[in-house]
């Protein structure tokens, strides 16, 4: 990423073309998990913090 902007987590480009783009390989335990499922996401933490904000709607891009 050179000049672009931060995405405030919204995708930017590249689109997932099936289902195994969403998966990945946790680097703590070495098993898979869908990315898109929060609770399998958060079983992979392994003790890290997450600092967790209420918000309404989707996040709001930098300009």
């Amino acid at each position: 990423m050179s000049d672009d902007k931060p995405s405030d987590g919204i995708p930017t480009g590249w689109e997932p073309k099936a289902d195994i783009d969403h998966l990945t390989i946790c680097s703590t335990c070495g098993k898979g998990y869908d990315m898109r499922k929060l609770d399998e996401v958060l079983k992979h933490v392994h003790g890290g913090k997450i600092e967790m904000i209420e918000t309404f709607g989707p996040p709001t891009r930098r300009q």
